[in-house]
């Protein structure tokens, strides 16, 4: 699968004594690191004034989530908070996946046999299922019919934390092609995730919060 990257492209023409136009040179800057890096600042502080704002629950949800989506192209987010009274996932925001996914899975109990969330919660680690279709550790689960019928094939999960330590839910990514997270997804999953302190991790908190 192609990846898309930044340049800065540079024309520079080389004339004769007359002045035409023989030939062109054209010299390619790669400048992906710098963009993403002032995408990323910009979504991150677009997130943190939506929270500073009080701006609603799913509101800050979905646009942390539209934040990964477009930094991370081909790709579907989602939060699901856990309601532990009930041990159900809840819908946070799943913006760019349609109610026929969404609804099914609103509402399902977190155990290991809904699928990466479920064991992602459960074990407090990043779970990373590359195929749902053909890997057999997910054969039986509550997931894999209804990704696959959405045209879903992998799913990563990683558990949102509270500041004491508890699983308030579980920030999940799907593709259409087999696929494992590459750096600069995990780069994106760690910064809208609690695990490395960023900023935006009190507005994760809070709405986790307001979801119990």
């Amino acid at each position: 699968m192609g990846v898309y990257r930044w340049f800065n492209v540079l024309g520079l023409p080389l004339r004769d004594t007359e002045g035409e136009i023989l030939r062109w040179f054209h010299l390619l800057i790669d400048i992906d690191a710098r963009k993403r890096a002032e995408l990323s600042l910009a979504g991150e502080k677009r997130l943190l004034e939506m929270v500073a704002s009080n701006c609603p629950l799913t509101d800050v949800l979905t646009a942390l989530c539209k934040f990964v989506e477009d930094t991370s192209s081909d790709c579907y987010c989602g939060v699901y908070l856990i309601d532990w009274r009930g041990s159900k996932f809840r819908i946070g925001a799943v913006p760019s996946l349609p109610a026929t996914f969404n609804d099914p899975v609103d509402g399902l109990t977190v155990s290991p046999q809904v699928g990466p969330c479920g064991v992602a919660a459960l074990t407090k680690t990043q779970v990373i299922a590359t195929d749902l279709e053909s890997d057999p550790l997910w054969q039986s689960s509550a997931i894999r019919p209804l990704a696959l019928a959405h045209g879903l094939r992998s799913h990563w999960s990683t558990p949102i934390y509270a500041q004491e330590g508890r699983v308030l839910g579980t920030f999940a990514i799907f593709n259409r092609v087999p696929a494992s997270p590459t750096q600069i997804q995990q780069d994106l999953i760690a910064q809208v995730t609690p695990h490395c302190q960023h900023s935006d991790r009190a507005g994760i908190e809070r709405s986790g919060a307001e979801a119990k």
